[in-house]
């Protein structure tokens, strides 16, 4: 499934499992990191992906539950263009609304 023109993201590695899937929830443990928090503070999907990874990590370990892993796989192309996209959010949205933006 990689490719240069591809981002990639799983809440887990293939071997693993991801947690806070119950049916009362909004979100998953990872969805909420990433979406719900980190992205409320970045523009970069790369930066969100990394907080969020620690967010879970953190979490996981608070449980003692085994690591989910978290991956990223982003193509060159695909990073060039979330460069741009980011670059362009980041020149028009002032810095103090970043966290209202989401």
């Amino acid at each position: 499934m990689k490719s240069i023109a591809r981002l990639i993201i799983t809440a887990a590695e293939a071997s693993r499992q991801s947690f806070g899937c119950e049916a009362a929830s909004d979100f998953t443990w990872f969805s909420r990191a990433f979406f719900d928090q980190a992205l409320r503070r970045t523009f970069s999907l790369t930066q969100a992906f990394e907080e969020a990874k620690r967010s879970i990590a953190e979490r996981e370990r608070t449980h003692g539950y085994e690591a989910s892993n978290p991956q990223i796989a982003l193509g060159a192309a695909m990073r060039a263009k979330l460069a741009s996209i980011q670059q362009r959010l980041e020149s028009t949205v002032p810095a103090s609304a970043i966290r209202t933006v989401w």
